[in-house]
């Protein structure tokens, strides 16, 4: 026993030996030092690229904030009788109040109406028939009908002599306008 242990070793032996002592020094390297370095480089960069996402989308929505912000300011430095809203659904009732209130004076009026949705917008188109005593108060009344305070879009208006001419008599006035309202 004493004879193997100090027993010398071959020059095959100890070219194994080293052979053997650099691939594992080689097999320590990558699984110490290679693979861990790698799978580290890998996360870094997968979390710069998810740093770099969520730049893009905190741009995006800078943008669009800055966007709204020039809007509003743009809405608010409008004069105050300029300015609209959409007010909740359904605001029928307030838009009747308004209309007595324009056609006070005048007894022949009409109206219908219906509803159209789209993302959350209501649209009521309001179809109107009225007679106005001359040019004047129709274009009164009109100016009336935009001018409420809630958001709208006058279309489909036709104008008719009641009598004999436009210029000088009574008017029969036909049109549409739609009133916009927040579905919640």
């Amino acid at each position: 026993m004493q004879n193997l242990m100090t027993r010398r070793f071959t020059l095959r032996e100890k070219i194994l030996m080293l052979v053997l002592i650099v691939i594992l020094l080689l097999g320590l390297y990558f699984f110490l030092v290679f693979y861990p370095v790698r799978n580290q480089l890998a996360d870094i960069d997968a979390e710069m690229q998810e740093v770099e996402d969520k730049q893009v989308i905190a741009d995006v929505i800078e943008k669009r904030y800055a966007d709204m912000n020039a809007e509003l300011e743009e809405i608010f430095s409008m004069p105050k009788d300029e300015i609209t809203y959409m007010p909740e659904y359904d605001n029928m009732q307030d838009l009747l109040v308004c209309f007595n209130k324009i056609f006070a004076s005048n007894t022949k009026w009409d109206y219908d109406y219906s509803e159209s949705r789209d993302g959350g917008i209501v649209t009521r188109a309001i179809r109107l028939n009225f007679e106005a005593s001359d040019f004047e108060n129709a274009k009164a009344i009109l100016g009336q009908l935009t001018d409420t305070g809630y958001r709208c879009l006058l279309k489909n208006l036709s104008l008719s002599p009641a009598g004999e001419d436009v210029e000088n008599g009574a008017l029969r006035l036909s049109l549409t306008i739609d009133f916009y309202e927040i579905e919640k």
